[in-house]
């Protein structure tokens, strides 16, 4: 089983629709895939439609009182499945927190069911996102085209190299890009020289993307020719590329 992990230390990034949809881009391709949703607000979990009395069970399963594998649910797309904690996940963080190999020992028997295993992040520097970028075959990072998040994306490498996390195999790549804005536009054209990492592909600040929340739905569903969706797909052959799956 190869993890990818989609991680910033921001918010409000496109991380999670990032996460959904390169997750059922994989399960679309034949990997068996399991999208675990680590974030409290359950978002990934939402726009596979699932409300938030339809997850939970973090505080039962670190406490050995439920296997994993019963809180895991099918979704309405073939091979991707669903681990989500919502705000239950709280426990989860708290006993990361005690036991920095527990989310390892977790997610060790998921091997036996799935080729993929996508892992959605909080956001922020946090105990439990130390252990996935120490558990992820790639760390996937949404960074959009402006200053700060430059700026932010630098304090992320800083910490991996405080940690001695030297090994974490960091990519991040261009989200909500407006080319409309001279800024985004700019930088678009210097980061890729900037940071040897950055992948190719950019995903577009775009009304149809947004739609994702009113449809709760994926953009392979309702939009799976638009430029957006082709450049979901493109992310998900380099991620591809770099799982080695």
């Amino acid at each position: 089983m190869k993890t990818l992990a989609l991680y910033n230390l921001k918010g409000g990034v496109g991380k999670t629709a990032a996460a959904v949809n390169l997750a059922s881009l994989a399960a679309e391709q034949g990997l068996r895939t399991l999208l675990w949703d680590l974030d409290p607000q359950g978002s990934a979990a939402w726009y596979l439609g699932f409300d938030s009395e339809d997850i939970g069970g973090m505080k039962r399963l670190t406490r050995g009182k439920i296997p994993i594998g019963d809180l895991i649910q099918p979704t309405r797309w073939p091979r991707l499945h669903l681990l989500a904690g919502g705000l239950s996940s709280r426990r989860l963080e708290q006993r990361v927190d005690q036991d920095d190999e527990l989310l390892e020992r977790l997610a060790a028997p998921l091997a036996e069911d799935y080729a993929l295993l996508v892992l959605d992040c909080p956001a922020g520097i946090q105990p439990i996102n130390d252990e996935v970028l120490r558990l992820a075959d790639v760390v996937a990072t949404p960074m959009i085209p402006s200053s700060l998040s430059v700026h932010t994306f630098g304090v992320l490498v800083q910490h991996l190299a405080r940690q001695h996390m030297r090994k974490v195999r960091l990519y991040p790549f261009l989200s909500m890009v407006d080319r409309r804005r001279r800024l985004h536009r700019e930088l678009v054209e210097t980061l890729p020289r900037e940071i040897s990492t950055l992948l190719r592909t950019g995903i577009p600040y775009a009304s149809i993307i947004e739609q994702m929340g009113p449809r709760r739905a994926l953009l392979q569903d309702y939009a799976p020719h638009s430029p957006a969706a082709l450049q979901y797909q493109a992310l998900w052959t380099e991620l591809r590329n770099r799982l080695g799956c």
